[in-house]
């Protein structure tokens, strides 16, 4: 299974489960809705296509994104 194929339930490093395939994201991620097995909450896991590891400028740009993200904070979200 590569990354790309994540199915529901696959536990990823003990701490998140998949709970559904959301879409395609920025960059040509692979978008997921997942639980944070820690703090029972729900998460979204962008996964990066296998043919982008390695490549300097989109991991800069795919981690840019995730320092973006994490200074939202609203309810709504």
């Amino acid at each position: 299974m590569t990354l790309q194929e994540l199915s529901r339930d696959h536990v990823i490093n003990g701490k998140y489960r998949i709970v559904e395939k959301r879409g395609k994201g920025t960059l040509g991620t692979t978008v997921y809705l997942g639980k944070d097995l820690g703090h029972d909450r729900d998460v979204i896991i962008r996964v990066l296509p296998q043919a982008m590891f390695g490549d300097a400028e989109m991991s800069a740009r795919f981690l840019q994104g995730i320092a973006l993200a994490k200074k939202l904070h609203h309810p709504n979200i």
